[in-house]
């Protein structure tokens, strides 16, 4: 079986042989000597002989999901086993080695400083440092820790000042009193607002000019945003139900407030 691009990395980091095909059965009986170990050694002979069965119930034996068995069994898509497996290897790889791990990525991730990537004399380093008055320190992070610390005490500019507002227009006594009637107009008098029609909802593609075909996409849209809206009612719905039970302080959604 070739290699699935997905599961270099983890074969490399588990140590599997390169020059190794990539088989489930002996991919299986690998990663168990070498890093699972759920079974006792003497208990691992029908594994390593490759039987179709041990394989079956060294799977039930991982608590591997019902799927993943029938899968195994089936001898299809093998390299879903194979990424479970080596998923739960590099589990166990990692908790037993765990503390030189951690260990040597701290001192990775302490000794990456700018000093391995920027020189003391680069030019971008020294404009900065130009550019805001300080002298260059021996290395490019002494340069740059100067940098941050002269940027926080630099004062900040002022804002501008704000525009002020425009003056209004000079209006005759005339239009004056129009306006004074309009604003006391009883609202039934009032020109109402016009409504969303189906002709300014927006289509949102093109169609090829029918305009029959055009109206009802119009409308099957428009039906589409009503049943997403109600979707997302029917989501806000379930998730305040669920934070009732599970939130600590408890969540009253009737009273607006959280805790008692």
């Amino acid at each position: 079986m070739t290699r699935p691009p997905h599961l270099i990395a983890p074969l490399t980091a588990l140590n599997f042989p390169s020059d190794t095909p990539l088989r489930l059965p002996h991919l299986c009986h690998w990663l168990e000597d070498r890093h699972i170990r759920q079974l006792a050694t003497e208990d691992r002979g029908p594994l390593r002989a490759e039987q179709p069965e041990a394989l079956r119930s060294y799977l039930l034996e991982l608590n591997a999901s019902d799927e993943l068995i029938e899968v195994a069994s089936a001898g299809d898509a093998n390299f879903r086993v194979c990424t479970w497996l080596c998923s739960l290897a590099l589990h166990y790889a990692y908790g037993d080695n765990k503390d030189a791990i951690e260990t040597k990525a701290a001192a990775a991730s302490s000794s990456s400083t700018a000093s391995d990537l920027l020189a003391a004399d680069d030019a971008d380093v020294l404009g900065l440092a130009a550019a805001l008055g300080i002298t260059p320190g021996a290395t490019a992070t002494d340069t740059l820790q100067a940098a941050v610390k002269a940027a926080r005490q630099r004062p900040r500019p002022a804002p501008p000042p704000a525009a002020p507002p425009p003056k209004r227009p000079a209006t005759s006594p005339a239009a004056s009193a129009a306006d004074s009637a309009a604003s006391r107009a009883p609202r039934a008098s009032r020109v109402p607002l016009a409504g969303l029609g189906e002709a300014a909802f927006p289509l949102g593609f093109e169609t090829g000019g029918s305009e029959a075909l055009d109206a009802a996409c119009r409308v099957l849209r428009m039906l589409h945003v009503q049943h997403l809206r109600r979707l997302q009612d029917a989501v806000n719905t379930a998730i305040v139900s669920m934070q009732e039970y599970t939130a600590n302080p408890r969540t009253d959604a009737r009273l607006g407030r959280v805790g008692r």
